[in-house]
């Protein structure tokens, strides 16, 4: 799917997929060589997320239920948490992507679910 910053008219990710099974939510990118630029996770029902066995930093957007920016964490680096008690998702971008789209709160997000028209925004499972 497609993550877009309405606000800022920006590309935040062209490759995001959702973690929507209890595996892909538990494991997300441990393991991982590394985090292309273009490629995005997302979460839902999240509060909070930590970076234990990652092997690379991530930006983290968390978002309320209504696709709002709460709050734009640049550069989380491996073995950390980091938490937002009134999130509805986060979304996990490579490092540099907050910086390099100029993200914030109170900015507004879209995805676009590409293709995927009887599921709600989001979930898209692709």
């Amino acid at each position: 799917m497609i993550v877009r910053n309405l606000t800022k008219n920006t590309l935040l990710s062209e490759r995001c997929w959702f973690a929507d099974s209890f595996w892909n939510r538990l494991v997300g990118l441990i393991g991982r060589r590394f985090f292309s630029e273009g490629e995005g996770m997302i979460f839902d029902r999240c509060r909070a997320i930590h970076t234990f066995g990652m092997r690379f930093a991530i930006d983290v957007v968390w978002l309320n239920k209504d696709f709002q920016v709460l709050r734009a964490v640049e550069s989380l680096l491996p073995y950390r948490v980091c938490a937002q008690p009134r999130a509805a998702f986060v979304l996990e971008l490579p490092e540099g992507t907050i910086r390099r789209t100029h993200t914030a709160a109170g900015d507004n997000v879209h995805f676009d679910l590409n293709g995927c028209a009887n599921s709600p925004q989001p979930p898209c499972r692709e």
